[in-house]
Parts: structure tokens; C-alpha cells; sequence
């Protein structure tokens, strides 16, 4: 069961980025299933800490895209 459902309205018209959103929404349903399902705590962890990465990594690549069309408030 999806706690957060992807839909058009999210789209930001940049395919990597909404590829990204919607791996987003994934990791957030699936650690949203597993607490749901009271799996062992460890089995959370691992989800969590999956999501945490995936996260990383897509404000990295979302920063380096702002970089490349000299988005203004960039630094902020």
C-alpha cells in the first residue's frame, strides 16, 4: 500500500529529475510498507538508510543540473 502516489502535477519537465522523484516516492513507500508491516528494525534501518543515500545523491545530480543553466539562487 503507497502512502504518496506520483503524479503528473510533480513533474518538473527535467526526465532525470522526475526519474528521481519518482525513485523518491518508491523508497518512501517502501520504508512506509515496512514500518506499516512492523518489520524487525534493522529491516527499517536498511530501508532508511537506502532512501537517505538515493536522496543524496539525487541533490547532488538536481544541484549539478542548477549549476550547468547558472540558476541564480543556486548557493542559497
Amino acid at each position: 500500500m503507497s502512502w504518496i502516489h506520483w503524479t503528473d502535477e510533480y513533474r518538473v519537465g527535467d526526465e532525470r529529475i522526475d526519474c528521481d522523484h519518482k525513485a523518491l516516492f518508491e523508497r518512501i513507500n517502501a520504508f512506509y510498507d515496512a514500518f506499516q508491516e512492523s518489520r524487525r528494525r534493522r529491516d527499517l534501518l536498511a530501508i532508511l538508510n537506502q532512501l537517505v543515500a538515493y536522496a543524496e545523491g539525487h541533490f547532488q545530480r538536481e544541484e549539478a543540473i542548477m549549476a550547468v543553466h547558472q540558476y541564480p539562487a543556486l548557493e542559497n
